[in-house]
């Protein structure tokens, strides 16, 4: 059982790493990062940056959709978290603002307008996914500062950096970034699998 769980934890992770890539690649054109450049060239409707168009076009947002997929994963992990259960039920809430700031963005804003759009990204499924990676970041350090105890938690801030950086995107950065610290953190707690 404990490799089944790793071997979807890795794939997702790959899945996310890939989505994220895409979305980017189109959002960003051929003017897009080193590491989505060459991506760009490959898809069927590569060009131009779609990100300064007033509004996106539809293919945009329905590979959009497929985030759904990630945040997922990240509440199947979030489930096997230690750590103290006010904090693992606040946390659950975060992620839950999280996904509802995304369906709002990819889903609902079919039928609402641009307007939504800007309000499930920006206003709920950013700060939410900004607030979950910083809280993770902080029990880690508690953790290894009072009990001693490295968690794989800690890389969730560093590699929010790294992953954004390297995709230029959002939230990808921030999923990819949360994905490998909860893996690490799951994986590595053996009685999170009791």
């Amino acid at each position: 059982m404990f490799r089944s769980h790793r071997f979807f934890t890795v794939v997702g992770f790959v899945f996310t790493l890939f989505l994220g890539m895409v979305m980017s690649a189109i959002w960003h054109g051929e003017t897009g990062v080193v590491t989505t450049r060459w991506l760009a060239e490959l898809l069927p409707f590569h060009g131009a940056s779609i990100a300064a168009m007033p509004e996106p076009p539809d293919y945009y947002f329905t590979i959009g959709r497929f985030t759904v997929i990630p945040y997922l994963l990240i509440m199947l992990l979030w489930r096997r978290v230690v750590i103290a259960p006010q904090l693992k039920l606040w946390g659950s809430w975060v992620l839950i603002v999280a996904v509802i700031g995304d369906l709002t963005a990819y889903w609902l804003s079919a039928w609402t307008g641009v307007g939504s759009r800007a309000i499930g990204f920006w206003y709920l499924e950013v700060p939410s996914l900004l607030v979950l990676i910083l809280g993770c970041f902080a029990w880690a350090i508690f953790q290894r500062i009072v009990h001693q105890k490295n968690d794989g938690l800690v890389l969730s801030l560093p590699m929010t950096f790294v992953f954004t950086a390297a995709l230029q995107y959002l939230p990808y950065g921030f999923l990819l970034a949360l994905l490998m610290s909860l893996a690490i953190h799951v994986h590595s707690n053996k009685c999170a699998f009791s």
